[in-house]
């Protein structure tokens, strides 16, 4: 599924999301960046982010990321690195979680 240009999900399960991120091909210096403010994220396990591949692998606890702040927590971070989301269609993608 496109989210949007350059940002696909590429799996899916609760508790385990991979995205595709093409920004993220040869960039460590944002997949560290992005890494740092999602793992801040309550109901964010651990992320794992490849610049090879451009994929960023997101480990969360359903329950815990269900809840409004923690949705808006991710919706404002994915948008603030890459602002060409549209944030009207990424949260609803969000409530797909």
């Amino acid at each position: 599924m496109v989210i949007d240009d350059g940002i696909s999900i590429a799996s899916f399960f609760p508790g385990r999301l991979r995205l595709k991120i093409v920004k993220l091909k040869g960039n460590q210096r944002l997949a560290r960046s992005l890494e740092d403010h999602l793992i801040a994220i309550q109901g964010i396990e651990r992320t794992e982010t490849n610049t090879l591949t451009g994929s960023l692998l997101v480990h969360y606890k359903p329950k815990e990321l269900a809840h409004p702040e923690s949705r808006q927590a991710l919706s404002q971070a994915l948008t603030a690195f890459f602002p060409e989301v549209d944030p009207v269609r990424f949260s609803h993608w969000l409530n797909k979680l």
